[in-house]
């Protein structure tokens, strides 16, 4: 069974292999061969030029996310290409050419990487403090008082909202990330690419789905991956766990309350709640007064930079058509009623497990 397993591992890292050289080399490497290395080397992975052989460890494939393991084999193809195709004989294994294949294949130079930089480290302790300030805000939105409730969720966006647009403004220092969100699929339900809108809209990141690997159970699909600043990023990851843990509580609730014996129209009842909790963040966010001058976010030119140099042949499509059932405005209703907090620590086990925001504070 493991050697199975090793196998179609094998396969896969030829497909990612093909993938890149295809998306970021234009197709300018030969192709090589792909083994697993063993034992509990510190080593990820290698790259063999007289060999023309890129090994990576088995351990990492077994303990790490497919991305970082994805990273691993860039790092690799970078030294390929430096030696094939740029032809940097005599130079230092991470001299200039490796570096600059390092950027083609939109990888980090590990080995030449410097120490971080003390003005984007400024910038991330600003972000850490408005995280924790936001944190304690969101904890007030499990007030009984609806009214206090949405305001303090009010209040945490108005900060994020001015905290980005000041940055963007201001063109201050700031490093993005990326990271997977959610499971890994081959079809995903109309209510996944809902929640995506309303990270992607209100919360300061970019989004697409895109191929990742499951290497425990060998099987690839399709996951959101989510693009910005540690501290969007981390928001953005809290908003989609309490949402995707919240979904299944209210669903309950409308089955009970209506004595309904199906579970027939609960995705429909999911896609509802969000689209009802996207039209309540729109609403949120135009001025009481048509006269006043409120902040726009118009989204970070950098951002988008960042996003379309990791995405270079990325596609636009249009959304497929949606259901609209009696579950589904039932479910706009109740995603008119949705406040974003913290989760009470009950220990009642009635809500799935969503990660704290600010946790420690």
């Amino acid at each position: 069974m493991e050697h199975a397993r090793e196998l179609e591992w094998l396969v896969a890292l030829h497909e990612w292999w093909g993938y890149y050289n295809d998306e970021y080399c234009r197709g300018q490497l030969q192709p090589v061969s792909i083994a697993l290395s063993r034992g509990t080397t510190k080593e990820l992975g290698s790259w063999d030029g007289r060999r023309r052989l890129i090994e990576i460890s088995a351990a990492h494939i077994q303990t790490d996310a497919w991305q970082d393991v994805m990273s691993t084999m860039r790092h690799e193809m970078a030294h390929q290409f430096a030696e094939e195709v740029l032809v940097a004989h005599g130079e230092p294994p991470h001299g200039p050419a490796f570096r600059k294949a390092c950027r083609i294949l939109r990888v980090e130079a590990r080995a030449t990487a410097s120490g971080p930089d003390a003005v984007a480290a400024a910038a991330d302790d600003a972000a850490a403090r408005l995280t924790r300030v936001v944190s304690k805000l969101l904890a007030l939105g499990s007030s009984p008082n609806e009214n206090e409730a949405a305001a303090a969720m009010r209040k945490a966006r108005a900060l994020m909202l001015e905290h980005n647009v000041g940055i963007v403004q201001e063109d201050r220092t700031r490093s993005f990330q990326h990271r997977g969100i959610g499971e890994i699929r081959k079809r995903h339900p109309a209510w996944e690419y809902t929640l995506t809108r309303v990270l992607t809209d209100f919360f300061f990141v970019r989004g697409i789905w895109a191929e990742d690997y499951d290497a425990e159970s060998a099987k690839g699909g399709t996951r959101l991956f989510l693009y910005g600043t540690k501290a969007n990023l981390e928001m953005a990851e809290y908003v989609h766990a309490f949402l995707s843990s919240l979904l299944p509580q209210l669903w309950r609730a409308h089955k009970r309350e209506n004595a309904l014996r199906t579970e027939r129209p609960r995705l429909q009842f999911y896609d509802g709640v969000l689209h009802g909790f996207l039209r309540k963040l729109r609403e949120q966010d135009r001025p009481a007064d048509p006269r006043a001058t409120a902040l726009v976010w118009r989204g970070d030119p950098r951002l988008d930079e960042y996003y379309r140099w990791l995405n270079p042949r990325i596609r636009m499509r249009g959304g497929g058509t949606r259901t609209v059932t009696d579950a589904f405005f039932a479910g706009q209703e109740a995603g008119r009623s949705v406040t974003i907090h913290r989760p009470l620590q009950s220990g009642d086990g009635s809500s799935g497990p969503v990660r704290r925001l600010g946790a420690g504070d």
